[in-house]
């Protein structure tokens, strides 16, 4: 596999031969992405739900071979901000990602594109293996880290494709803030990935003001997804128009 270019997505005229992937954590954000996606070119666009957190997500990799017409990886979905930078809803592309003590770069070229036609910041994330639910931890792994942003997937997934020479790009929108407290789901996370509805609404009785914080940000995250879902539907690169709000 070739790296990509600007030229690559500022003409238009992708061979029908190269196909992207698009990895979407499984459940709200796959379904808001499928919403946002029905127009789009569904011969170069494979929508692929992905689980949730770092080891279900390298399972997932270990079956997954993608073949040979694959030209590039977007993963998109939901994180939470680490900095009081950004707010709820606020679309963001990643930089670079933290993940262990290995910083991983995103594709330079197809990261700009999309940083420019999403009007989106570029920002430096993190992968943690733990959900990261309290203001003071945000604070703390923002402090030690650099990160303005984090995800449970995202590190796997850069190490994934550069392992295979794959071009990979981040597209996230913010669903907690950094000083909003989140229940803390990690019981109900289970090692396929999946979210277990009773433990979950067990969470949510436990801290009723941070299950609130956590829907009305969701609700808010996933209604940006399919609007950048819908964005990249209208062009046949799939990559080049800003969202509506």
């Amino acid at each position: 596999m070739t790296n990509l270019d600007s030229a690559s997505f500022s003409s238009g005229n992708l061979s029908p031969s190269q196909q992207f992937a698009i990895l979407v954590p499984q459940g709200q954000e796959y379904q808001a992405m499928v919403k946002g996606l029905k127009q789009g070119p569904s011969n170069l666009i494979q929508l692929i739900p992905i689980p949730l957190g770092v080891l279900a997500v390298q399972a997932f990799l270990e079956q997954w071979q993608p073949g040979p017409e694959m030209h590039g990886i977007l993963v998109i979905g939901l994180a939470g901000a680490l900095s009081n930078t950004f707010s709820l809803g606020q679309v963001v592309v990643y930089e670079s990602c933290r993940y262990g003590n290995a910083v991983l770069n995103t594709n330079r070229a197809w990261s700009q594109h999309l940083s420019q036609s999403l009007a989106a910041p570029l920002v430096p994330a993190y992968t943690s293996q733990e959900l990261v639910s309290t203001a003071q931890a945000k604070a703390a792994l923002h402090q030690k880290t650099g990160a303005d942003v984090v995800d449970m997937e995202g590190g796997p997934i850069l190490d994934y494709g550069a392992s295979l020479n794959l071009p990979v790009a981040m597209v996230r929108v913010i669903s907690d803030t950094a000083t909003q407290d989140l229940p803390n789901l990690s019981q109900a996370i289970g090692g396929d990935g999946s979210l277990n509805p009773l433990l979950l609404t067990w969470a949510f009785l436990q801290n009723p003001i941070a299950a609130g914080h956590l829907i009305t940000g969701s609700l808010r995250g996933l209604g940006r997804l399919e609007k950048v879902g819908q964005a990249l539907a209208r062009e046949r690169s799939g990559f080049l128009v800003r969202p509506t709000v």
